[in-house]
């Protein structure tokens, strides 16, 4: 059954050959894996996936509008590093992106009664199924690299699944919520941008001139 989900929605043949290696560290010792049913939202790819492939931006305009109160940076070797300042932190390393499919490697550390120490691979899949709506699919493996916790975790595997879910859903709130705006409210999201000191608003260049085909109206944004 792993096998098939695998081959279906995690493509190693189509990943460079390094990040093949830290896909399979995680695939081939599987301590959980979530699939995750057809969810759909209000707004267009070309901002959802701009926000997918551009995380730190992301994580700037959602501290912005007051979705989040922490951002992720981006390395030099392409992953970004993020601390939720609740006792979670960790990388994203993006390692495939596809036509309607990004897949990421994860590695993070999770502080509570017990510090559990992981690595973990997310494939999303989506599309346009009819004019503003976005539908997408997840899947999310686990690997627990603590062995006396991943035994636990294979025993009362409803709790990792708790932390699993969340973490699944709190990342995918962000690109998700603020496609929803850009669709909603661009001019009210370029002015918040404008607001923004020098360096974050270049982070966010090419997500702006993304906004001005969803009926933009420069005067919405006081200019």
């Amino acid at each position: 059954m792993l096998a098939l989900l695998l081959a279906a929605v995690i493509p190693l043949d189509a990943m460079t050959e390094t990040n093949r290696v830290l896909v399979r560290a995680v695939t081939e010792h599987v301590t959980l894996q979530r699939e995750y049913a057809a969810r759909q939202f209000k707004g267009r790819v070309p901002e959802f996936e701009w926000l997918l492939d551009h995380l730190d931006a992301c994580s700037v305009l959602a501290e912005k509008t007051g979705l989040l109160k922490y951002r992720a940076t981006r390395q030099a070797d392409g992953r970004y590093y993020a601390d939720n300042r609740e006792g979670a932190a960790g990388f994203i390393l993006p390692v495939l992106a596809t036509t309607g499919q990004r897949v990421y490697y994860v590695e993070g550390r999770e502080r509570g009664l017990f510090s559990v120490a992981g690595r973990g691979v997310a494939a999303i899949t989506y599309g346009q199924t009819e004019t503003n709506v976005v539908e997408y699919t997840g899947v999310s493996l686990v690997r627990v690299d603590n062995g006396f916790v991943a035994t636990l975790a294979k025993l009362f595997a409803v709790f990792l699944r708790g932390t699993v879910d969340y973490h699944y859903d709190h990342v995918m709130a962000h690109p998700i919520q603020l496609t929803e705006r850009a669709l909603k409210e661009p001019a009210v999201l370029v002015g918040q941008m404008e607001q923004m000191p020098k360096d974050d608003r270049e982070l966010l260049r090419a997500f702006e001139l993304l906004l001005r085909p969803i009926g933009f109206d420069s005067t919405a944004s006081g200019r």
